[in-house]
Formats: C-alpha cells, structure tokens, sequence
C-alpha cells in the first residue's frame, strides 16, 4: 500500500466534499462542503501565507484522512508577533488506524505554534496525546463579511429584485408614501449599512461602485471628528477578553460593581452587555472617563488602544470614519444617514440625553458633510434597546424616516399591537408615522450561506419562523 500527504489540488475537490459529507455525516446537499465553498475556504490565495491550507493523506489513490489550515498571529503582551495556525475540517476513515494524527503531526511542524479551538469530543480526548494542552476558554465570533461573499450577495439582489439608491428611496418616501403604507417599486431593495467604519471605504465602497450600486450608510457622531476612534461598546468588549485574572470592577459614580476574569464565555458576554446598558445611561465624555478607568482596573497597559490605531488589519476593522473619510464616503455616491451622537442602547438613556444622542447627531454630521442627513438607524436596533418614545425623538429631530435592525424582508409588515410592554392607543397614532420610523430591516451576518441569505430577504425565512413559532414579524416600539 502507498500513502502519500500532499496539498489539496482543484481536480480533488469533488471527492473531498464527498469525503467530509460521509464522515461528518452531512446531508449530500449540505452546502458546508459545497466544492465552490471548499475552493473558497481553502484555494484562494491568502496574504500572508505560501503553503497550502488544505491536506489529503491518500492510500493507494483513495482519500483516508483531510486536514485543514487556517493561519493566524498573535499579538504578545511584550508586542512580539508570534505566528500560528489552526487545523480545521479534521476527519480520518476509521478503518485506516493513525490516519488522521499522520496527517496532524505532519501539518504542526508548518508553524512555531498550533491551536484548537472547539472540536469533537473524541478530538478532545486525542489531542493531549499528541502534544496539545488545554489553556482555557476561546469566545469567537464572526462578524465581518468576506469582500468575496458581499459580491456574491450583491450579484444576486441585482440579479433577481430592484435595488434601489438611497436617493431613489428618499423619492419615494417623499412623493408616494400615503397615510397608508410607503409605495415602491415591486421587490425593491434598500442596502443599508451601520457604523461607517474603515472597512465600508476600503473594501465595501470599491464593490458598490463596481457593481454599480450604492448604500445608505449610517453614521455615528464620532465620524464628524477630525481623529477616528473605536465604537464604545466594542472596546469594553475587546478589553474584557483581555482580563486574564479575577478582578472586582468597581464604578461608584456609576452604581457598577462586578466580577471579571476568567469566566465561561457565555458569562462574560452578559457581564459585558449588563455593562453595556448600564453605561448607556450616560453622556459619552462621562463613558469615556468610565472606559479609562476599566482599563486601569483590568491591569491593561496605558497604551492598550495604540494596537488598533498602529495596525493596519485591526484599525480598518475597529476604526471608525473619521471626517475626511466620510467625506470621501459622501463623494462616492453613497448617502449618509446618522446612527446617534455615540451609539448607547436609547432606551437605557434619559429622554435629554436621548434627544441629545438622536438630534445633535443629525446636526454634527450636516455640518461635517454641508448637506442634509435625512434617515437615522437606531443603535442595535431592536424592541429591547429602543422605545416608542426614541421613535417621537427621531420624528421631532427633523429625520424623514427612522430604520431598525430587524424584522426586514419582502412584505415585512410593522407590529403596531404589540409593541415592547407598552399599551397602545391606536386612535391616538398616525399609523404612517409609526411606520415611517420603524422601518424592518434585514440583519445579514458573516455565516450566512447565499441560500440563508435569499431566505431572509425574500421574507421565506420570516413567514416560515411565524408559521412554526407564531407572533408577529416585528415587535417595534410605539409607546408614549
């Protein structure tokens, strides 16, 4: 018998997917193993890195074992780069014994360090036999949208519905929205998009105007400013998962005192967001001072900030617009809509200070940009974070329409009887208004395959979660 280890070539994917399918136990049209997906995940040149990232051990032509690699570098407290690799889509025939640890060992020696993260019970068991030890919890998450997948979606809403520009859309909502209901055309399709970061100008943008289309972005306060910073609440974040001992967080002038350290991913997320409402509460120079002094509490060093300003990958992801680059923004065609002074959850805030938030965000950003901001976008965006009463701020502010975070979709219809725990009037409501600044939209995330995509905007996934699980599309605030 002849085994051979050697890189993964186009002609083997066919047999690859079939491969992973009959071992993972995957339906044959599972589109996680999906050839075009496989050529994706592991063919497609990779900055940064000269092997390959996808692995075969072959006895006598046939496929006993696969391995897949994903590098990466880490960051030392000491600044030193260390670089590594992750090994995924591990599977081996059981009838070939120490197929897949051949396949492993051979792969650990392509990098300084290897890392797990996750695994299948039985991998667990196998990897301290093979040199690995356990160093505790990872909490990961993929939010960003590959530039390759943005394409993907893009092509196919211009392929199959009515994009439309935010121009167009500020038209319409002028001219032909009744007391009734907004008209537009049939399967239009509004793309929108929060935060202005970096990102949105160096990668998104270039991909818009390729395709021809353009996008409401939406913007927060910071972006008026002449230095770009990082949003808040992603900061407290990024800070947290950097505690690496038990702590007392205390904040007396603002009524905080928890335990932060080494806890269970799921714990720490939710020590961050009760974090997160509580200091929603206040203005973002107070919350500024709060951050410092989480730092301080946290051990960080003094200049913990300086590796998202001083790395190009971190900064382009962290960093929001500055003025100039809003500007830019703006000039490419793409419309600019205000997302709050500093993006607190607004219904954690006073009614002055979510005024202030709503309407001088409106304000700073007109004058940054010389034209009118007409569109606002609710920070978070859902029933839990915004109040009927933000709704009424949004309108006074002088917005022509207001977006949430959810509930989007061809025919997505307002919940104007259930909305949050307030009780509803509803002949005391201008049941247009309450539409024209509660308008659905669909949340798209990183993991989303192009079938789940077209499923959400199409409203099938919508109509399907109301048909297995009842309710209404969108729960919106209303209220007082």
């Amino acid at each position: 018998m002849i085994a051979t280890i050697r890189a993964t070539d186009h002609k083997d994917l066919p047999a690859l997917s079939k491969f992973l399918v009959r071992l993972y136990k995957f339906e044959p049209s599972d589109f996680h193993f999906d050839p075009q997906l496989l050529e994706w995940k592991y063919l497609y040149p990779r900055a940064g890195w000269q092997g390959g990232r996808s692995y075969l051990l072959e006895r006598d032509g046939n496929i006993v074992a696969h391995a897949g690699v994903g590098p990466a570098s880490f960051r030392l407290p000491t600044g030193q780069v260390v670089n590594s690799l992750t090994i995924m889509d591990w599977a081996a025939d059981s009838t070939v014994p120490l197929a897949g640890i051949t396949l492993f060992r051979k792969l650990m020696g392509m990098a300084p360090t290897v890392f797990i993260i996750g695994g299948a019970p039985v991998t667990r068991q196998i990897m301290p036999h093979i040199g690995f030890r356990p160093v505790g919890d990872a909490l990961t998450s993929a939010a960003w949208l590959r530039a390759d997948s943005l394409r993907r979606q893009l092509q196919l809403l211009k392929k199959h519905y009515h994009v439309i520009s935010p121009k167009d859309f500020l038209h319409w909502s002028e001219e032909k929205w009744s007391e009734e209901k907004l008209s537009l055309p049939p399967r239009s399709i509004l793309l929108t998009c929060d935060d202005a970061l970096r990102n949105t100008l160096t990668e998104m943008v270039p991909i818009l105007q390729e395709l021809g289309l353009s996008c409401l972005f939406f913007a927060t306060g910071a972006s008026a400013d002449e230095t770009p910073s990082m949003l808040w609440y992603e900061e407290l974040y990024l800070m947290l998962l950097d505690a690496d001992e038990p702590i007392v967080l205390r904040l007396p002038e603002a009524d905080i005192s928890t335990s932060i350290g080494p806890i269970a991913p799921s714990e720490k997320h939710s020590r961050w967001w009760n974090l997160v409402e509580r200091l929603s509460q206040f203005d973002r120079e107070l919350r500024r001072g709060f951050l410092d002094q989480i730092r301080e509490q946290l051990r960080l060093a003094e200049n913990w900030r300086e590796q998202f300003l001083e790395d190009p990958t971190l900064a382009t992801r962290f960093l929001t617009l500055d003025v100039a680059g809003l500007r830019q923004l703006a000039a490419a065609g793409m419309g600019i809509g205000a997302h709050s002074l500093s993006h607190p959850i607004l219904a954690r805030a006073s009614e002055e200070l979510a005024w202030q938030e709503i309407s001088e965000s409106r304000n700073v950003l007109e004058k940054a940009l010389g034209q009118t901001v007409w569109a606002f976008g609710y920070p978070f965006g859902n029933a839990a974070t915004v109040t009927g009463r933000d709704l009424r701020l949004a309108e006074q502010a002088g917005f022509r329409c207001a977006f949430m975070n959810v509930g989007g979709g061809l025919g997505a219809k307002i919940n104007r009887s259930k909305i949050g725990d307030a009780k509803i009037d509803h002949s005391k409501i201008n049941q247009s208004k309450i539409s024209r600044f509660a308008l659905p939209r669909v949340h798209v995330t990183a993991d989303m395959s192009l079938f789940e995509f077209e499923a959400h905007i199409s409203g099938f996934y919508r109509s399907l979660r109301k048909r297995l699980l009842g309710g209404d599309e969108l729960e919106a605030v209303v209220g007082t």
